[in-house]
């Protein structure tokens, strides 16, 4: 079929139940990619893969053991096929159950190191290796698949690939077998980019890629580590994040989310990011890198961001005032979102500040924002005081026009949408001329002071 493709724009492949049936598909991938016209765009997907070990396998089956020399020969050499004829976005994600059923290399003994099988990650506590001497092979374990194409081998060197976005969504080439050959695609790689990191496992792997890669035309980094609070497992060392944000000079966009922060009492002696144009995270790391003197000076919009550890353990919200303390020092005029992952402790942050006052809150020092986003989870507990809380809140800011409640529960939209609220917008806050819920309409306030 691919010989009879004039262009393609794009791939986007859900890999299917079955160890040998994946393997086959990256047999296939690659050598459709062979004749095929280059790809812009390659989008993998494990969930698919993944769902059938957590579910669908038999009880007598046992646990399925992956040869992670055969997985890595097959999956990287299918992805440089496509890299070398030209792909500019790659997309990889899923993957931490696979990650856990690879039995890695031989080693002295006959015996192999792998992760420890997670059958749900979610109860997951920690994340150890032990080892494991093999018995006679069983129906869960996977024999290569033969193939006419030579995946496997020695390294090879290429001229520089064309990738300009890469979404690392996948602990996968983060393994340690896969990490050389990771290492080298970024070596590679002097065009992305676009660059986002997100995974719950490998953190002393994801520390290592970024102390040793260098992208000269970075624009927009995204790191994210979800469940790695929650599961309270390893992180991303805050020195590696330190280390490869003043080397990238170039980023205009950073997200960094769910990873280890600065102290509050860290410091940044000289200002980094010149270019920065947006930022989103937590609010150390927003105190922290507004820190010097004219630091970020051409930022825009600023994200402030809790996150979420557990349902009863409460976000020290107090960070947010060391954050907008920071975000006040900016003369000029600049966007604001709020987003309380963790909804413990919110109401009570609001009810502090509109109680300290306009002379007491430091939300009265914003004189540059004139636009606000608030992001609430869907579990965020509203009660009937909340309207009157939030026009408060609001009306403590001395400039702002444009209030958006962008992410919400139902029940707060219900409550706010109550002609209570607006007239207390209308009559409190002189200076906000539209409030929006989610994607509807603004809300309009010109009529009502007329």
């Amino acid at each position: 079929m691919a010989l009879f493709v004039p262009s393609l724009r794009g791939i986007r492949y859900y890999f299917n139940p079955g160890a040998d049936r994946v393997l086959r598909e990256f047999h296939e991938l690659h050598r459709s990619a062979a004749w095929m016209p280059p790809v812009q765009e390659l989008r993998l997907h494990f969930s698919v893969f993944e769902n059938w070990m957590h579910h669908d396998i038999k009880p007598n089956v046992g646990r399925v053991q992956l040869d992670v020399d055969v997985w890595r020969g097959r999956l990287t050499g299918m992805l440089d096929q496509f890299l070398n004829k030209g792909c500019k976005a790659l997309s990889v994600t899923g993957g931490t159950t696979i990650c856990s059923a690879f039995t890695a290399t031989r080693t002295a003994g006959s015996k192999f190191q792998f992760f420890k099988a997670l059958p749900r990650f979610w109860n997951v506590k920690s994340r150890k290796s032990e080892e494991f001497t093999p018995t006679a092979s069983g129906n869960a374990t996977i024999q290569p698949f033969p193939s006419p194409l030579e995946f496997r081998g020695k390294e090879q060197s290429f001229e520089p690939i064309a990738l300009e976005e890469f979404h690392l969504h996948s602990c996968i080439l983060l393994h340690p077998q896969f990490l050389d050959w990771t290492l080298s695609m970024f070596q590679k790689s002097r065009a992305i980019t676009i660059l986002s990191l997100t995974t719950a496992m490998q953190p002393g792997a994801l520390a290592n890629l970024l102390s040793n890669i260098t992208l000269p035309v970075l624009s927009n980094f995204k790191i994210s580590c979800p469940l790695v609070i929650l599961l309270r497992l390893e992180s991303v060392d805050f020195p590696s994040i330190q280390s490869f944000l003043t080397r990238h000079p170039s980023i205009t966009t950073l997200h960094v989310d769910s990873v280890l922060f600065p102290h509050k009492s860290a410091t940044l002696k000289k200002p980094i990011l010149p270019r920065l144009l947006r930022l989103a995270a937590h609010p150390n790391y927003v105190t922290w890198l507004l820190g010097p003197q004219d630091a970020l000076p051409q930022l825009q919009k600023v994200t402030i961001s809790s996150h979420f550890e557990s349902y009863d353990v409460a976000f020290d919200y107090d960070l947010f005032d060391d954050a907008i303390r920071s975000v006040a020092s900016i003369t000029r005029q600049v966007a604001l979102c709020i987003r309380f992952a963790s909804t413990l402790g919110v109401e009570d942050w609001f009810r502090k500040h509109v109680a300290a006052g306009p002379k007491g809150s430091v939300i009265s020092l914003l004189n540059g924002v004139r636009e606000l986003k608030i992001c609430c989870p869907y579990f965020f507990n509203c009660s009937p005081s909340t309207p009157t809380i939030l026009s408060g809140f609001l009306a403590l800011f001395p400039n702002l026009e444009h209030v958006h409640f962008k992410e919400h529960p139902r029940k707060l939209e219900e409550l706010l949408l109550g002609q209570a609220f607006f007239e207390s917008i209308a009559s409190q806050c002189p200076t906000i001329t539209t409030v929006k819920f989610g994607k509807s309409e603004p809300q309009e306030f010109y009529s009502s002071r007329e």
